[in-house]
């Protein structure tokens, strides 16, 4: 049961709650004695003034959600606002806080375009997710002294901000909360505040115990105190251009320069250990990069899409490893020398970077993922006699995709003292040469014999080798691996198996055209053949007088 009013609002029947006013209302008075406005009640509303009575005590979810309200006020027995109350009131220009409100909760006003001026009471102490997010009008910021904790995009995309002053009891506050700020030029902390401080005037925030610089601006000078660049602390800074780095630094956490687009040139100190996910990631004027012996890590994604990245440099000695992904997509980058002292270089590591012809690996390194240099116009793959693991059906992400499944790559040479792997005429075999491991897919042979006495074709052998029209597959083989065939353009197999039961297949021949790629058996096991549960799926095969029995 509920109480409609003359405007056809709904209220409780005790008329403290107003449940829902119509959309078509325009002018309308909220009670006297209404205590809370419920979730939803002016959603989509066309009311643009409203006067709310001091007798209300809360505001609920997505109260005033995408309504045309330009001008309102909250008094201050108003102790909630629920999360959304104000989401994209395009209309809304100012609001103050009421007193009685502690918490502005998660996206209350978010994507209120046209709202430039906000008052803070004292007693807030939290600001929730996306809180303004989108407030791109809001141009100047007090938060009040008794504020303890900013959530993760409280402010993001605020274009107009350009400074703010953080107050002392500031105990959380998160590197993206700021993100999309891009006109913030200074940033100032309370001297009394015992968790962060700008020392040295540095235009940015530190953490006072870990000397972590957390968050940072285009006009930021890095003091010679910081321990470790955070994460995000300069993301989306897109007026940087430049930034020294002083030696100490040990680490420069992920996204810490993420889409940094004008930042043309970084020093990256001799002192940095550890460069994390993203970290400069997007950076699309960076054009040199030097990496000091000093770093031991970089991780996934690190340099991803610098796509004026030219040139990289890493110092000998530097006993790194390189992550999932770390450079895919620096479509400048035409030529890259690694160091034996870098032991693994990872999943896609240098995939999509479509200008780079040379990649020479050095003695020393031991693992690369199969698909590193996916993307590329790398030819030719010389293999160290120190690798022993190239990943071949990219396990560490958990689903399979074989060794350079879209490469360029012509010719694989393996070193001859090599303990795990061997080559033969351009083609990655085992050391034993009893199992073959993949024929570069670029490779211009129109027909292939393997040769007697291997055992194994490995998954993905063949992927992708398009040129590929014709296989012999000798009587010694016992499995064939998954997808060994698929994308190629078989038109026949010749093969020698004579017991066909013995040999291990399932999907070996996956993506072939059964219906019109021929089948050369043995003679005499055309029966066995045409009722194999794989190999029966052929719709021609014939008698092969090469293995003639």
């Amino acid at each position: 049961m509920v109480n409609m009013d003359k405007y056809g609002a709904e209220y409780s029947m005790d008329g403290t709650y107003l449940l829902k006013v119509p959309d078509y209302v325009e002018e309308f008075t909220i009670k006297e004695g209404t205590k809370i406005v419920c979730d939803n009640a002016f959603c989509g509303s066309k009311i643009s003034s409203l006067i709310i009575p001091d007798s209300v005590i809360a505001i609920g979810y997505q109260a005033f959600c995408q309504s045309d309200i330009t001008s309102l006020v909250l008094p201050d027995s108003v102790q909630e606002i629920g999360e959304r109350a104000f989401l994209e009131c395009f209309g809304l220009s100012s609001v103050a806080i009421p007193k009685g409100v502690t918490i502005i909760h998660n996206e209350t006003f978010s994507n209120c375009i046209n709202l430039e001026s906000v008052i803070f009471h004292e007693n807030i102490s939290h600001i929730g997710k996306e809180a303004f997010n989108g407030c791109s009008k809001l141009c100047s910021l007090y938060l009040p002294d008794n504020l303890i904790e900013i959530q993760e995009s409280a402010f993001m995309d605020c274009t107009s901000l350009e400074s703010i002053k953080l107050p002392s009891h500031l105990k959380m506050i998160m590197s993206s909360c700021f993100y999309g700020c891009h006109n913030i030029s200074s940033i100032e902390v309370s001297i009394n505040n015992p968790n962060y401080d700008s020392r040295d005037n540095c235009n940015a925030v530190i953490e006072t115990e870990s000397n972590t610089l957390v968050l940072g601006c285009s006009e930021t000078v890095i003091p010679q105190t910081i321990s470790i660049i955070g994460n995000g602390a300069f993301l989306n800074c897109i007026n940087l251009s430049s930034i020294t780095m002083p030696y100490g630094i040990t680490g420069i956490a992920s996204d810490a320069f993420h889409s940094c687009y004008q930042l043309e040139s970084i020093d990256i100190p001799n002192s940095v250990k550890t460069i994390g996910s993203g970290a400069f990631s997007c950076c699309k004027s960076l054009r040199y990069l030097d990496i000091p012996e000093s770093v031991e890590k970089i991780d996934d994604l690190a340099f991803a899409g610098c796509e004026s990245l030219r040139s990289i440099d890493f110092a000998m000695g530097t006993s790194c490893s390189i992550g999932h992904r770390a450079f895919e997509g620096c479509v400048s980058l035409k030529s890259v020398y690694l160091p034996g002292s870098i032991k693994e270089i990872g999943f896609m590591a240098f995939a999509n970077c479509s200008s780079l012809q040379n990649v020479l690996l050095s003695e020393g390194t031991e693992y690369i993922a199969g698909d590193f240099i996916n993307g590329t116009t790398v030819e030719e793959l010389s293999i160290p006699n120190s690798l022993n693991e190239i990943d071949l059906d990219g396990s560490s992400w958990g689903f399979s995709i074989g060794a350079f499944p879209d490469s360029s790559l012509k010719k694989i040479i393996v070193s001859t003292n090599n303990l795990s792997y061997s080559s033969i005429d351009g083609i990655l075999y085992n050391k034993e040469c009893t199992a073959i491991v993949r024929m570069p897919p670029k490779m211009k042979i129109e027909h292939y014999s393997i040769k007697d006495g291997v055992l194994f074709i490995e998954p993905f052998a063949f992927y992708g080798c398009n040129n590929l029209k014709e296989i012999h597959i000798p009587f010694s083989i016992l499995r064939i691996g998954n997808d060994a065939f698929r994308d190629t353009s078989l038109t026949e197999i010749h093969i020698g198996i004579i017991d066909v039961n013995k040999i291990e297949i399932d999907f070996g021949f996956s993506g072939i055209d059964t219906d019109n790629c021929r089948l050369f058996v043995p003679s005499g096991k055309r029966w066995e053949y045409r009722h194999h549960s794989v190999f029966g799926k052929f719709k021609n095969i014939e008698i092969e007088t090469r293995y003639d029995l």
